[in-house]
């Protein structure tokens, strides 16, 4: 217990030291750039007015809008932006102060907060009011309720607006997220040689941390899953010391300027895949590899999904874990999650505009970057159970001669999980894999953690 106490303790000062060295990071959205962005709302307003606060309120307490930080390039407590369309004065800033307090560039024109609701009265009668919809009820209470916009002609949703702009990243983006992936692959490349026999997860949280601060990043979030724990889509890190024979599931993300990364990597504990580990983990690297070969401009998003999906059944099937690739239950029965998603100023970006327009048939656009990310995941006693809830379409019988069947087989891989996932930048010609850094190849996992492997390990 000592031994545990003196190590968490040396931990914390290792953060706290890193931290104290870091620079102050840049601003990741200059003033020029956030007015372009404002000029492209602006375009597509017509003859309304937008509303964007920098904060609305909730049960949690004033939640950062990032819709406000993608226009303005600064986050500002209780500020409010509004953007006008065609014919109208532009752009105009609400704050305390009354003055721009962000970097120099293109600006828009500032007001003391105090002339909020007049301003509301005066150019907001018979326009169309945007504001955003899934935070409505924060953003009303935010401007004073909705008396002030009494005398609009109609309030409309300004959230897919905004979503279809956010979705695709400009040039300047796509750098600030390269650096966030960057720093999130050196972390977990310092993570996996410290992966051993005896580690806890915790310690390999730890130095995941520490690469984040030192580089001026912070945790968006951060899965060290092993051995049975491995097997759930979403974890964490706890104490459990892991074991030779084990798998780990890394799912991690680093925050750097107000981007966020997304990698997963699933590697053996003890240095080396074992045959079962290599047969599981292929099926996932091939599916995926599948699923970044279709990631490009005019291919459908749920149609490269479903051909991931296809690429996992058959992998299983050829293992002997599927009776039957195209049985719809079986499908079910082994896919747990989606594999793509966008990544940006939020881990799920612009989600539920996405995740609706997905299956509505979106299509891939240069400047995307989107996750691509199928996992396979087998619990000790996934077949001693018919499956319930949306799984449930096989009869009892009929899964009970499945289990009976794939059961022989299923042991060589019960407990385990694997999830392999990467940040894709889809582009005019092609696509851009952007975390080459982080390995992934079999050979490649093995040579680091045997270059690292300690003298009796």
């Amino acid at each position: 217990m000592r031994t545990a106490k003196r190590s968490i303790l040396r931990i914390g000062s290792i953060l706290i030291l890193a931290a104290l060295s870091i620079t102050a990071a840049s601003a990741q959205t200059s003033a020029d750039s956030a007015a372009g962005r404002r000029k492209a709302l602006s375009e597509r307003l017509g003859k309304g007015l937008a509303v964007v606060p920098a904060q609305t309120p909730s049960a949690r307490g004033p939640q950062e809008n990032n819709d406000f930080y993608y226009l303005t390039g600064i986050m500002e407590p209780e500020a409010i932006l509004v953007v006008a369309g065609e014919g109208e004065k532009r752009e105009t800033l609400f704050n305390r102060s009354g003055k721009w307090n962000g970097p120099s560039g293109t600006t828009p024109d500032v007001l003391p907060s105090s002339d909020l609701r007049k301003f509301f009265m005066s150019r907001a009668a018979q326009k169309r009011i945007y504001l955003s919809f899934s935070a409505l009820d924060g953003v009303l209470q935010t401007i004073g309720g909705g008396s002030v916009l009494a005398f609009a002609a109609e309030i409309a949703n300004i959230d897919p607006i905004l979503a279809e702009m956010r979705i695709v990243k400009s040039a300047e983006e796509i750098k600030i997220l390269q650096a966030a992936i960057d720093i999130t692959a050196d972390a977990y490349i310092d993570a996996l040689k410290a992966a051993k026999p005896g580690a806890r997860e915790l310690d390999l949280d730890a130095v995941l941390q520490y690469n984040y601060i030192r580089s001026g990043a912070e945790k968006s979030f951060l899965q060290v899953a092993s051995g049975p724990n491995s097997i759930n889509v979403h974890f964490g890190s706890t104490t459990r010391e892991m074991k030779a024979g084990e798998v780990i599931v890394f799912d991690i993300g680093a925050w750097f300027e107000r981007y966020t990364s997304d990698i997963s990597r699933t590697v053996p504990v003890s240095g080396r895949f074992t045959k079962e580990q290599a047969e599981l983990y292929n099926v996932v690297l091939e599916a995926q590899k599948e699923g970044i070969r279709l990631m490009v401009v005019g291919n459908g998003i749920q149609k490269t999904q479903t051909a991931v999906e296809d690429a996992l059944l058959t992998g299983l099937a050829k293992l002997g874990l599927v009776t039957d690739a195209a049985s719809p239950w079986q499908r079910r029965l082994f896919i747990q999650h989606g594999f793509i998603h966008g990544i940006g100023l939020d881990i799920h970006d612009v989600w539920n505009w996405f995740s609706r327009e997905m299956r509505n048939g979106l299509a891939f656009k240069p400047g995307m970057v989107l996750t691509m990310e199928p996992g396979l995941y087998f619990p000790e006693k996934m077949l001693e159970t018919t499956p319930g809830g949306p799984r449930a379409q096989v009869k009892e019988d009929e899964f009970k001669a499945f289990a009976a069947k794939v059961a022989p087989i299923f042991k060589k891989y019960a407990g385990m999980g694997c999830r392999i996932e990467d940040d894709v930048l889809v582009t005019e010609t092609g696509n851009q894999v952007l975390t080459v850094r982080a390995p992934k190849e079999i050979m490649d996992i093995e040579k680091i953690m045997k270059a690292a492997a300690r003298p009796g390990r």
